[in-house]
């Protein structure tokens, strides 16, 4: 009766190779999924940016106030505009930070090495 628990060299780094490519591909399709996510959201953001030019276009017809209550207005609706186009620039550039490539370090031998070095060292001052 053959030994099952040891494997062949090859199986083993066939079957390391078969997991990482799989990973990789897994990891390939969520940033797909994230990037197309994304220029949906930078599409929309463009038609928005229309919308906001037309709010800009409004403050060229405002006139010289002539009461308190005018004033107000005004004053209220130009905070609006800056309002709205600081926050269309916060969620453009959020959106456009979510495009940058991802480091994946989750099978970085250093990462694993460091790791691995602080579970021995506790394991070790244990026994001391």
């Amino acid at each position: 009766m053959p030994n099952t628990t040891t494997q062949n060299p090859a199986t083993g780094s066939q079957l390391e190779l078969t997991s990482l490519t799989t990973e990789y591909e897994n990891q390939f399709d969520r940033s797909n999924k994230l990037d197309n996510k994304v220029y949906i959201t930078i599409t929309f953001c463009g038609f928005f940016f229309v919308f906001i030019i037309g709010l800009f276009n409004g403050l060229s017809q405002l006139e010289k106030p002539q009461d308190g209550l005018q004033l107000f207005v005004s004053v209220l609706y130009i905070l609006t505009c800056i309002g709205v186009m600081g926050a269309y620039a916060f969620v453009l550039v959020f959106f456009m930070r979510l495009l940058q490539p991802e480091q994946i370090t989750r099978m970085d031998p250093d990462i694993m090495r460091k790791e691995h070095f602080e579970e021995w060292k506790k394991r070790r001052q244990g026994f001391a």
